[in-house]
């Protein structure tokens, strides 16, 4: 963080990206909590529907559906905020007499890409392991209410780059 003289908006910019960064760590975690939690308090409903004869792949398609439903709300929602903080940020920054330049408030499409990739990357991973939890339960379990979150052994990854980074 120290620099030449001129250096004051290069930090600024990269502490504003960083806090950005962990913000959008946080927002994946809460989405996807988000979507757990939907699929759990609809695991009657889950149940009601395979008791009069809904595939799984019926079922799998609505939770699919759901989720895509609210990742996509929850993208918008991120992309809205951080354009109008952005934005904010920028007008206080234009606004302060050291510096010499001004910069101009635009929307990137850039981040959005990667921001896309990563929160419907995550998605497809959770409704794989919500459509698991829901097509191994009976329909009678379901109803009841008695399922119970097993806690699965941890896996010995070998294989690949991600044996050699795990």
């Amino acid at each position: 963080m120290q620099g030449e003289e001129g250096d004051f908006l290069a930090v600024i910019i990269s502490i504003v990206l960083l806090v950005s960064m962990i913000i959008g760590i946080f927002s994946v975690g809460m989405v996807r909590d988000s979507i757990q939690l939907s699929t759990f308090e609809q695991i009657k409903d889950y149940g009601n529907l395979k008791c009069i004869g809904a595939s799984k792949g019926q079922i799998r398609s609505i939770i699919y559906f759901e989720g895509f439903i609210i990742e996509t709300i929850g993208i918008i929602a991120g992309i809205v905020t951080g354009f109008i903080a952005s934005a904010i940020l920028i007008g206080i920054m234009n606004n302060i007499y050291f510096f010499s330049f001004k910069i101009p408030v635009v929307f990137s499409g850039v981040p959005v890409i990667p921001l896309c990739v990563a929160f419907y990357g995550d998605l497809y991973f959770v409704m794989q392991e919500n459509y698991k939890l829901i097509a191994n339960m009976s329909p009678i379990a379901a109803l009841r209410g008695e399922f119970r979150i097993k806690k699965e052994k941890t896996k010995i990854v070998k294989a690949g780059i991600f044996g050699k980074l795990f």
